[in-house]
């Protein structure tokens, strides 16, 4: 039911957006790109509301936008204008189903206390990851930690001829790496893959 414009008080309704965006799920049996749809439309909501100052202003008082200082002003003014995308794809993650996706967001944490940020600055790039990580974990047989610790079981396709299954990210999907064992501080600069 709409509220008709004489029974509508800012306040309220600022706090009811702010409520129901933070408090938005993805259930186990809800599609995800049916919440990504949602989460987008809550999230115009609030932009509609905070305007792009206040996120602009949030920019400004982030560790990685102090790690942007030394670089030149243009870098730092498209930090400011990525902020509110940034904090949606990592809203995204963190409100898609927890229950599927708690690897993936366990690795995006070790990462990042590493100096590793391998979180995506886009929905769209958050949208891939998800996906990427849920058909890895859908695979019967498939660890996600496929690394030199574990050995790998299993027959038929991805086997190498010394007998090893062949090992992938799941989170980019490239075999060059998996997500703990990123070398670099800013894996973008090597290989310009999201992990």
């Amino acid at each position: 039911m709409k509220k008709s414009a004489d029974a509508e008080y800012d306040f309220l309704d600022f706090w009811e957006a702010n409520q129901k965006f933070f408090a938005m799920k993805q259930g186990t049996a809800k599609n995800m790109m049916h919440f990504k749809e949602q989460f987008l439309r809550q999230a115009e909501v609030l932009q509609d509301l905070y305007g792009t100052a206040w996120f602009r202003n949030f920019a400004g008082k982030t560790n990685a936008y102090a790690a942007t200082a030394s670089t030149n002003t243009a870098a730092k003014d498209k930090f400011k204008d990525d902020i509110f995308e940034a904090v949606l794809a990592t809203g995204f993650l963190c409100n898609c189903d927890q229950t599927r996706t708690a690897p993936l967001m366990l690795d995006l944490q070790t990462n990042y206390c590493r100096e590793v940020d391998c979180y995506p600055k886009m929905v769209s790039k958050a949208q891939d990851m998800l996906k990427i990580h849920m058909d890895v974990i859908r695979k019967p047989g498939v660890n996600l930690y496929q690394g030199k610790d574990q050995p790998n079981k299993g027959k038929g396709k991805g086997k190498q001829k010394d007998g090893k299954k062949e090992a992938a990210c799941y989170v980019c999907g490239n075999k060059d790496h998996m997500p703990r064992q990123t070398a670099t501080k800013d894996p973008m600069e090597e290989s310009g893959s999201i992990c």
